[in-house]
């Protein structure tokens, strides 16, 4: 199994997607990765 945590940090390696939603609500596979 793989997973991903991204809960630290300010997110700019994620960006545009943490321009306007938090890290923890960025869907992976269609769901938010904290529900």
């Amino acid at each position: 199994m793989k997973i991903i945590v991204p809960m630290a940090g300010r997110g700019s390696r994620l960006r545009p997607h943490t321009l306007t939603v938090p890290k923890p609500l960025i869907p992976i596979a269609g769901k938010p990765i904290v529900q």
